[in-house]
């Protein structure tokens, strides 16, 4: 066995920083980005390029150790959702970031704690679903310095730790690579988009509604006081999925039994059925479904009728995010676009041999993305289910010194 036992950060000697509290008045729309829970994503610490930004004239001896670098481990401290959620921070040559409050970082030694396996370890669901439990209770959730080193986690000798984030590393290495491709590729589809259809956008083009090219349908969560509607074969999707989403949607985390399918039989959504989030702070954002599923009723989707809209309905909709925002939060406590005002949305309707020239040259980007997306899925599984094999020897992991 390579796992010595089980012991706290703290004896591992492990220290904690705690983010700087920055004034209101202190924020810019340019300069140093603050990195605040909001930029706590599944992993990965991202800079907003529309969040909060402090001036260099605010590095000094007080505030200069709150100064992050690429690749450091942070934490969320604070927020239902939130709290416990573990990040790398990555940054771009020569950039700079500071921790804001209720962020922290790990500072381990380097002898006794290796700070890439660090961050494997606290990434697993056992030990996210630990940190959030730990900091959940009554009120807003939250977790002390003192609660995050008291955190006990396998361990074995330095060497082996090195090693194991290594392996591990590689992965993630891998599944960065494909993101950025996804990245460019997605950017390259909205920049054909926008040429085509709002640069040489004709007058004499149709307008007309989103109802006009499809089916509208608005999601339902079935009973959850009914089991047997739940199980692992159907795919369920909430808001809260898309976080782990790029243009297509992978396997969400709750699905459906057959029960519960058949149950929804009207609600179900074909493979390639464009699904939007159209309720709370987090509406507006845009997904083709990889595979048949159901939507709960934060989601109004389109079944297409003619595939040939596929991508050009799906990138206008993308390209309308700041209008879907508006139309939710026009005269309501609560963001909400209703179905009535989703399949009412104007749209132009080109010619169709613009659309059929358009979407076959679409169709060579979003393969080329889904492709990337299902490795992805794959690099994931292998990457979480390989650490317990590399913690109990099961797969051997040899640790060579650097030349």
């Amino acid at each position: 066995m390579i796992i010595k036992g089980l012991i706290s950060l703290l004896d591992l000697k492990c220290d904690f920083l705690s983010g700087f509290a920055f004034k209101s008045n202190d924020y810019q729309d340019h300069g140093i980005p603050l990195i605040k829970i909001g930029n706590m994503h599944n992993r990965i610490v991202e800079i907003d390029e529309n969040g909060n930004f402090v001036g260099k004239k605010l590095i000094n001896e007080k505030t200069e150790k709150f100064l992050l670098s690429n690749d450091d481990i942070l934490i969320a401290m604070t927020g239902q959702g939130s709290v416990g959620r573990i990040g790398k921070l990555k940054l771009n040559n020569g950039q700079n970031a500071f921790l804001n409050q209720r962020v922290g970082k790990f500072l381990c030694d380097e002898i006794h704690l290796n700070k890439e396996f660090l961050y494997y370890i606290l990434t697993t669901e056992r030990y996210q679903d630990y940190l959030f439990n730990t900091g959940a209770g009554s009120g807003q959730p939250n977790l002390s310095p003192e609660l995050i080193l008291q955190t006990e986690i396998p361990i074995c000798d330095y060497n082996t730790q090195k090693a194991i984030a290594s392996v591990l590393s590689s992965l993630d290495d891998k599944i960065d690579l494909l993101h950025r491709q996804n990245k460019t590729l997605e950017q390259m589809a909205e920049t054909l988009f926008r040429q085509w259809f709002v640069e040489e956008a004709q007058e004499d083009w149709e307008e007309g509604v989103l109802s006009d090219l499809g089916v509208i349908i608005t999601g339902k969560t079935p009973s959850k006081n009914n089991p047997n509607y739940w199980g692992d074969e159907f795919s369920f999707i909430t808001p809260t999925d898309f976080k782990s989403f790029g243009m297509f949607s992978n396997s969400p985390d709750r699905k459906l039994s057959k029960l519960g399918w058949n149950k929804m039989k009207t609600l179900q959504l074909p493979k390639n059925s464009i699904l939007v989030t159209c309720i709370g702070s987090d509406m507006g954002k845009v997904v083709i479904s990889s595979q048949p599923c159901i939507t709960n009723q934060q989601l109004n989707s389109i079944v297409i009728n003619n595939q040939k809209y596929l991508g050009f309905v799906f990138q206008y909709l993308k390209s309308q995010y700041l209008l879907l925002r508006n139309m939710a939060f026009g005269g309501t406590t609560m963001p909400i676009i209703n179905k009535y005002d989703f399949s009412n949305i104007k749209i132009p309707i080109p010619p169709e041999n613009i659309i059929e020239e358009f979407q076959s040259l679409w169709v060579s980007f979003s393969k080329k993305v889904l492709k990337n997306q299902t490795q992805i899925c794959t690099l994931e599984k292998m990457r979480d289910t390989l650490l317990p094999k590399l913690m109990s020897g099961e797969v051997r992991v040899d640790y060579r010194e650097e030349e």
